[in-house]
């Protein structure tokens, strides 16, 4: 059943789409919710790769409310504001919102619908304008929202006005809001008297080692993970060969394998748990060319059974390792199933290098491409630089002033200093095309209304912590427990925050806020001034250099004052 939008106050059907497939973007239409679904997925509205699968649930509204505010959203989704509306005094809005912003005004109606519910309040046409104030000062005193927050609920409150006048039964029409005549100011938190970004800067203490240990899997590792990705990818690859009916005989090579291991007195590769050992099928299926089915069967005989109880060993890939830390390799031996995970945290520590050393924002970051950096052509080489070709999302608008989820090119591209070349260089060469951080190179496991997207803003961040984990763990083994990272004195690290401690570091150069505006493509410096306002210094502990001068890792090093 399409989408019928000319009857108004009309409900849709339950089994109707709730936007007409034809606005889902490419290989998306299977995705579009139906009316009745207890929770609407508006991803397929979206070109924008980062955005999060944020699906609307209908049982965050009480009952009362719930199909009133259902065809509300239906209306939110499906019909622009008028131009009058939009340029009312008051209202700070736009005709259409981007799929995020739907998502997040739903959500603030549904708490605006809890607190109705709780004052008894049940039909919309009963809010009161003195409810509405009421509501503004619980934002304020009850709740303790930011500004900024308290500003997207009443901006929130301001649309559902809109919109039930227009396109509500007059039972679910909400009074007008009183700040739409008289300003938002008297129903807002008091603004912060330096204007800054909230958002704090990560502590020199931590973003010293972290940046250390991204550089060093960037510049020094990723060979050899590379190398043994590939070896892993191969493995892989002749075991999916073999899947499918197997001829008498098959097994002859890993009994011949296990023979020699066996006589030699070496371990039988094996997946060593707590409680259980268990058979790599996979990887014996690739290193011996034998069915993964077959590889089981032979290993439950008694004799390999037995001996693979006795003589479990590690599933341990011949790809060299060639980096050094401390004058010492700086992993042992890869094993095949932790291949994937090293894999990741090498990805993870090419996304701290952008993050860091551009100053991106994340989204932007996700939605890079490949060639994005492509090779300085034309002056001497000591001449040129690379440069970055990136989308911005932020800030695109089409010729109405609505969001464009597919962003716009930045017409000033980013300079990448060589550190920031190298890491593009190493997602390029796991990916050879689309989006460096594609969903299926990265995530290959997700659902499939993932695919052609990139990794999810939350996913990078709990990666980042991951990193950080493995790290201090690694540092722990090889005795250099005084590299580290320790935690932030703010909370995890995510990844927003790098954007922000890069401003911070370089407004505080001699005309930094000049560099810093360039670089960020703000308008005004006073946009900049807000990402790197000092307002505590003294705590931070700061030194008057900035890390992003990167004369290499024995620089940072001295930097942050740590151990060689």
């Amino acid at each position: 059943m399409t989408l019928a939008l000319n009857a108004r106050f009309a409900t849709p059907a339950a089994d109707a789409f709730v936007f007409d497939p034809d606005r889902a973007v490419e290989g998306r239409r299977d995705f579009v919710p139906r009316y009745g679904d207890d929770g609407w997925s508006l991803l397929a509205l979206t070109q924008n790769p980062s955005q999060t699968d944020d699906i609307i649930r209908w049982r965050w509204f009480p009952e009362v409310f719930r199909e009133p505010f259902r065809y509300a959203s239906w209306t939110l989704i499906n019909y622009p504001l008028p131009d009058r509306d939009v340029a009312l005094r008051g209202a700070a809005m736009r005709s259409k919102l981007s799929v995020g912003r739907i998502t997040r005004t739903v959500s603030d109606w549904s708490m605006f619908a809890q607190w109705l519910d709780e004052r008894g309040i049940k039909q919309l046409s009963l809010v009161t304008a003195e409810d509405l104030s009421d509501c503004s000062r619980h934002l304020d005193k009850a709740r303790g929202l930011a500004r900024n927050t308290a500003t997207s609920h009443l901006i929130a409150l301001s649309r559902l006005h809109y919109y039930g006048r227009l396109y509500l039964p007059g039972s679910d029409r909400l009074v007008a809001p009183p700040w739409v005549e008289e300003g938002m100011d008297d129903y807002l938190p008091a603004a912060s008297p330096l204007g800054e970004n909230v958002t704090e800067p990560i502590a020199p203490a931590t973003m010293g080692p972290l940046l250390v240990w991204a550089l060093r899997f960037v510049e020094e590792y990723a060979d050899d993970i590379l190398a043994a990705f590939e070896e892993h990818r191969r493995l892989v690859e002749i075991a999916e060969g073999l899947k499918g009916p197997f001829k008498k005989g098959s097994g002859l090579r890993l009994v011949t394998y296990l023979e020699q291991l066996e006589a030699e007195g070496r371990p039988v590769p094996a997946l060593i748990g707590d409680t259980k050992i268990s058979t790599p099928g996979v990887f014996l299926a690739g290193l011996t060319g034998t069915p993964a089915v077959r590889v089981h069967q032979v290993m439950n005989y008694p004799r390999w059974k037995a001996y693979k109880v006795q003589n479990p060993g590690r599933c341990l890939l011949d790809t060299p390792i060639t980096a050094k830390l401390g004058g010492e390799p700086w992993h042992g031996p890869f094993d095949f199933h932790d291949v994937p995970g090293i894999l990741k945290h090498l990805v993870t520590a090419c996304f701290i290098v952008l993050g860091y050393l551009t100053g991106m924002r994340t989204g932007e970051i996700l939605a890079l491409e490949n060639g994005c950096c492509p090779d300085p052509q034309g002056p001497p080489e000591a001449a040129r630089r690379h440069l970055i070709y990136a989308r911005q999302f932020k800030v695109a608008r089409d010729d109405d002033g609505n969001h464009r989820s597919a962003g716009v090119v930045r017409e000033a591209p980013w300079v990448a200093v060589p550190q920031v070349v190298t890491a593009v260089r190493v997602l390029e060469q796991l990916g050879g095309h689309g989006l460096l951080f594609a969903i299926e190179v990265h995530e290959p496991l997700q659902p499939e209304r993932r695919s052609g997207r990139s990794l999810a803003i939350a996913t990078m961040s709990n990666r980042i912590e991951s990193f950080i984990e493995w790290v201090n763990t690694h540092a722990q083994s090889r005795g250099r427990q005084a590299e580290a990272i320790p935690a932030d004195p703010h909370g995890r690290v995510g990844t927003g925050r790098f954007r922000r401690t890069l401003a911070w570091h370089i407004a505080r150069r001699p005309g930094g806020l000049v560099a810093l505006a360039v670089q960020y493509g703000h308008m005004r410096t006073a946009v900049s001034a807000g990402y790197a306002d000092p307002r505590e210094l003294h705590q931070m502990g700061e030194k008057s250099q900035v890390a992003c001068s990167l004369r290499g890792l024995d620089g940072l090093r001295r930097y942050y004052g740590l151990a060689a």
